[in-house]
């Protein structure tokens, strides 16, 4: 059976800011987006297009108005590569127990996101059956 590419679930449609983006301005950014499905988890942070790190909604809620977005990233976040096959995107995601991932590209460049359900769908029935009978309580 042919597995899924990544690039054939991933999402373009997220929210990305640099580093010297204010809370609030992130806050805004958002705001403005529209994403066709699901909801914005996180503002992923690039440099030069490199994705260097990620913030909450909850982090950017909680912020100072000024406070850059470089002072509250979580650096280095787990993230998939194009490269990988969604079998590895579902074990990431089931590792860092959470619903959306950044994709990045073999530059490490930001590409996208992919989602725990899109990862979960794009899965043989026998590969998301082990998945699933294990626990996703982030879902």
């Amino acid at each position: 059976m042919t597995q899924t590419p990544i690039e054939q679930i991933l999402k373009k449609e997220a929210v990305s800011v640099d580093g010297e983006t204010t809370a609030e301005q992130a806050i805004t950014a958002v705001m403005e987006f529209t994403p066709s499905d699901g909801s914005v988890y996180y503002v992923y942070v690039t440099d030069d297009d490199e994705l260097v790190g990620s913030v909450s909604m909850r982090e950017l809620l909680n912020a100072e108005n000024d406070e850059r977005v470089d002072a509250l990233i979580t650096s280095d976040p787990m993230s998939v590569s194009t490269a990988d096959s969604v079998p590895d995107a579902a074990r990431r995601i089931k590792e860092a127990q959470l619903a959306v991932l950044p994709v990045v590209d073999e530059n490490q460049e930001y590409v996208g996101i992919i989602r725990a359900n899109d990862v979960i769908q794009a899965l043989d029935e026998k590969a998301a059956k082990r998945l699933l009978t294990s626990s996703w309580p982030w879902i």
